[in-house]
């Protein structure tokens, strides 16, 4: 390992707190400094204030994403190296990495040493940076740790390659001793549990393999670390070695010294928080959790809420819910990842980064799911299996759109005529997302909701049985007409001995607004826009359009926005509509045209149109010239025309 003279500074960018949590450790085992921003606004922020030797950047974050973050960096003359962290592996998503600025491009699950490598490669690039000498023995940059108060247990039944490891293991400090298999680093646990802190063994041994030691001293003897190399870097042991509780898995060609830096981490963490199921690290993470579980809008609406109840360790279960337009079109999911220890929650934050990145471009739940179930099988997920429920609201419509995989169909209770409510599941079940690269098993169902209904979604923790007792013994709460604090009121009836995390979500529907003149929606052809036309023809009379402002141009204008919604945002989907909302004061007009689109960012589509010099591409020129003020909000585009 080289050793950073000067203590460089980096920053480390990820909503994620175990992503950083995870790279800042290596940064620390690198002797840098560090500094951790929560989103790529932050991290501007840090970047105008102070000069970094390297930047970690996630790519998927909600608000400002890591493209967009990059992109400004680079447009303030920062040359620094960016490298780019990202549960995306599509080639385009690579390339358009490295066309904003980043200088690698790095997939998720990361690990460690993966981590520090890069730290390396990098900052030996700069100058004022010590160089390894030839033939030096690679050691970590905190020469302070003392690794002679740790006993090690070296597991290799091969007599030549432990006298190749062994030596270096020593040449650290470290108190050694070697048995050949797995089932004498056993023994010696049961005859002296307290004699081992850290075991390295071989992937495979004669009787019990690595594996199966891992089971059982995670059982027996939790405050020992394990650590497991192996021939050559595998995937999928790596996640089931992982998934099992090992402390980390390399290949031998590592063991020279880079495999020490992840074991000296994994040491100086436990000295830091104890060991991993102490309060201090069990807070953190069901922090984490609770991250997972969150309104997608600033302001929640009355119709939706959530709650949850999560076991002691953090849970992998997931609940967000998205405003795509201002039309009334929202998006809800629920996912359930099994498992309450540290990777479920990383396997979560995976999860959670690809439906934020693709939630906006496939809104429809069944497609929503068929698109992270790729992207699970891309990366390599085929082990950590998800259960999922995805909704879809269409608010014009009165319309929700469900599709499940894995999970139980959602609730619809219903308001009778006498005032009470009846309730039927909807249709669920499907198969677990990342089993099979591509399958037809998803649940779905639509259905036209009537006014004052609820519909729950939830997790394994809260079956429908626990709903309705919950209901049946306080039939009040379904009578506040809203849902506002529904949630935690049911899981208070719930038997507080959980045998599982217990996540609910609902959404109430309300009685439908009168009929107003002043909207109109139609499907997306240009009959509708001709139609659509016409109609705000009637609307904008001469007595309602603000004084100074010209009747034609803003008909003209309207007419662009209506191509762009059906040539642009839902790309001339027949199924598709097209919603319309004027508002009309003694001051200004303000239209409102929603598409079921994933929207743009209207200085980027602008600037394309200008540079292109072209009338139409969208329209946009002509928009933007003639509205007072023009924003684009998801799926919405909004034109405002003051009074002069």
């Amino acid at each position: 390992m080289v050793s950073h003279s000067g203590k460089k500074t980096i920053l480390v960018v990820d909503d994620n707190p175990l992503n950083r949590e995870l790279i800042i450790a290596a940064v620390e085992s690198s002797g840098c400094r560090y500094e951790q921003a929560e989103n790529g606004r932050e991290a501007l922020g840090k970047v105008k204030e102070q000069f970094f030797s390297l930047i970690f950047m996630d790519l998927l974050m909600p608000g400002m994403d890591g493209f967009e973050t990059v992109r400004r960096i680079r447009a303030m003359e920062i040359t620094t190296p960016i490298v780019a962290l990202s549960a995306l592996s599509m080639k385009q998503d690579k390339d358009r990495a490295i066309d904003v600025g980043c200088n690698a491009f790095v997939s998720k699950p990361i690990d460690l040493e993966t981590i520090r490598d890069i730290i390396d490669d990098y900052l030996t690039r700069q100058p004022n940076c010590d160089v390894l000498a030839s033939g030096a023995v690679k050691t970590v940059a905190r020469p302070s740790f003392d690794f002679s108060r740790f006993r090690m247990l070296f597991v290799e039944e091969d007599p030549k390659r432990a006298a190749v490891y062994i030596p270096t293991m020593r040449h650290f400090g470290f108190t050694l001793r070697h048995v050949a298999t797995c089932s004498e680093a056993l023994d010696m646990l049961y005859q002296d549990s307290a004699s081992v802190d850290i075991i390295i063994s071989a992937l495979y041994t004669s009787g019990i393999d690595a594996l199966g030691l891992l089971a059982m001293v995670r059982r027996q003897y939790p405050d020992v670390l394990v650590f497991i190399y192996t021939e050559k870097y595998d995937p999928d042991m790596y996640q089931l070695a992982m998934l099992q509780g090992a402390d980390g898995i390399f290949p031998a060609s590592i063991l020279d010294g880079p495999a020490v830096g992840m074991i000296e981490s994994a040491l100086y963490r436990r000295q830091q928080q104890s060991v991993m199921s102490g309060a201090g690290l069990t807070g953190q993470m069901q922090l984490a959790q609770a991250q997972l579980i969150a309104f997608g809008c600033e302001q929640p609406c009355l119709s939706c809420d959530l709650d949850f109840r999560n076991l002691r360790d953090a849970g992998g279960d997931i609940v967000r819910c998205r405003k795509f337009n201002h039309a009334g079109r929202c998006g809800f999911v629920l996912a359930d990842i099994a498992g309450h220890d540290l990777p479920s929650l990383y396997m979560s934050a995976v999860f959670l980064g690809i439906l934020t990145s693709c939630w906006d471009a496939y809104q429809q739940p069944e497609s929503l799911l068929r698109v992270i179930n790729s992207e699970f099988n891309k990366l390599g997920y085929s082990k950590s299996h998800v259960c999922v429920s995805a909704m879809l609201w269409d608010a014009p419509r009165r319309t929700m759109h469900i599709a499940t995989a894995g999970n139980p169909g959602a609730l619809l209770f219903e308001r009778t005529a006498d005032g009470l409510f009846s309730f039927h599941e909807l249709e669920g079940g499907g198969m677990c997302l990342g089993l099979l690269p591509d399958h037809d098993l998803i649940g779905v169902s639509t259905v036209v909701c009537p006014a004052e209904s609820y519909i729950f979604l939830s997790s394994d923790g809260v079956d429908k049985q626990t709903i309705q007792a919950a209901i049946a013994s306080d039939p009040s709460i379904l009578h506040a007409g809203c849902a506002k604090g529904l949630c935690r009121r049911i899981l208070k009836h719930v038997d507080s001995d959980q045998q599982d995390d217990m996540v609910l979500l609902s959404y109430y529907i309300p009685q439908p607004s009168e009929p107003s003149e002043l909207f109109n929606s139609f499907a997306s052809d240009y009959d509708g826009v001709d139609r659509a036309c016409s109609w705000a023809a009637n609307i904008l009379t001469h007595d309602r359009v603000p004084t100074g402002k010209d009747i034609d141009f803003i008909l003209l204008v309207f007419r662009e926005a209506m191509l762009n919604a059906v040539e642009h945002g839902n790309r001339h989907n027949p199924n598709a509509f097209v919603d319309v909302m004027v508002f009309i004061t003694p001051q200004s007009v303000v239209i409102e045209v929603s598409d079921e689109g994933p929207g743009f960012d209207l200085d980027h589509a602008l600037a394309a149109a200008t540079s292109e010099n072209q009338l139409g591409k969208r329209g946009l020129p002509a928009m933007f010239a003639v509205a007072d003020i023009m924003t684009v909000e998801g799926g919405t585009v909004t034109m405002v025309f003051n009074k002069h």
